[in-house]
């Protein structure tokens, strides 16, 4: 399997994720990165895809036969924008006041793969030290930290999910920083009656193991 084919792949966990909690009825609210292309020097960028989650959606439900499904919700936001982020959120807490819904659970999937450059000869740099603790640390943080009150309201759940193929051996680092994210999550809302998990998936995650910080695990 090439690299690319894997990172197609992993970049698809999120939006199956979605599609299996809709199967499970609940609402999904999908935090979608705004639409991006690839430049002229060949760098990697995720796409919001938010027509192919949606397009699937319907086509599950179809197959399916059953109902009832929950809604999946696409917010197609700049993550790192306070003032999108805010904006996104109050939709959030519209929908779910006005329909008496509770948030239990925010699960963040960090992009990995947005800052990928090729060099001349061909080869994949890794990605900037900065922006990989953008991913892995700091928007987590941010993008949990802006619903708080709405998990502890219903003594909620957080996963960071690190989803990696590790094409340049940059998994360990991601899920450092991750885990370093839990961290300060936990200490910050573990008061609140909110637990905070780290997961690792790929064909390089480390074996499941029970962390040792209260109020969490890492798997």
């Amino acid at each position: 399997m090439h690299n690319a084919d894997l990172q197609i792949r992993l970049a698809d966990v999120g939006r199956q994720i979605a599609l299996d909690f809709s199967e499970l009825g609940c609402t999904v609210f999908a935090l979608c990165p705004e639409q991006q292309t690839s430049h002229a020097d060949g760098a990697y960028e995720h796409a919001s895809k938010v027509s192919s989650l949606i397009q699937q959606w319907h086509q599950r439900i179809k197959r399916s036969g059953r109902s009832p499904w929950g809604l999946v919700a696409p917010i197609v936001l700049d993550v790192s924008s306070e003032t999108q982020r805010r904006h996104a959120f109050e939709t959030v807490n519209a929908y779910c006041v006005t329909r008496n819904l509770h948030l239990v659970a925010v699960i963040v999937l960090p992009s990995v793969y947005t800052s990928l450059k090729r060099l001349v000869g061909g080869q994949e740099d890794a990605p900037s030290w900065a922006e990989t603790v953008r991913q892995c640390l700091v928007v987590p943080i941010s993008v949990v930290q802006d619903y708080s009150d709405m998990l502890a309201a219903a003594s909620g759940r957080v996963v960071l999910l690190l989803a990696s193929g590790d094409p340049l051996g940059m998994h360990s680092t991601q899920l450092g920083l991750l885990e370093s994210a839990a961290q300060f999550l936990r200490q910050q809302l573990g008061t609140l009656g909110i637990r905070v998990s780290t997961v690792s998936a790929g064909p390089f995650a480390p074996a499941s193991k029970l962390s040792a910080h209260t109020g969490g695990d890492t798997m």
